[in-house]
């Protein structure tokens, strides 16, 4: 049985389950499941595979946000 979570503009990080799928974090992100699993593939989000398919500790989706926050401007 598939859980859908619901991801509005309000939604935190804290609201987010502790493992996301490529959908959740794509929703999350407000991009493509695609672009998520080409950045999974690319290790630009750190992330563990299970079977065919990935899942983002919110622990990884809270480093890649935070790197992303202190690129250089």
């Amino acid at each position: 049985m598939k859980t859908q979570i619901a991801i509005t503009n309000s939604t935190t990080l804290n609201d987010l389950p502790d493992v996301l799928t490529v959908a959740t974090l794509a929703a999350y992100l407000h991009t493509t499941r695609q672009n998520i699993c080409k950045m999974l593939i690319a290790g630009e989000i750190r992330s563990v595979k299970v079977g065919r398919s990935y899942r983002v500790p919110k622990v990884f989706l809270q480093e890649f946000l935070k790197g992303s926050s202190q690129q250089p401007a």
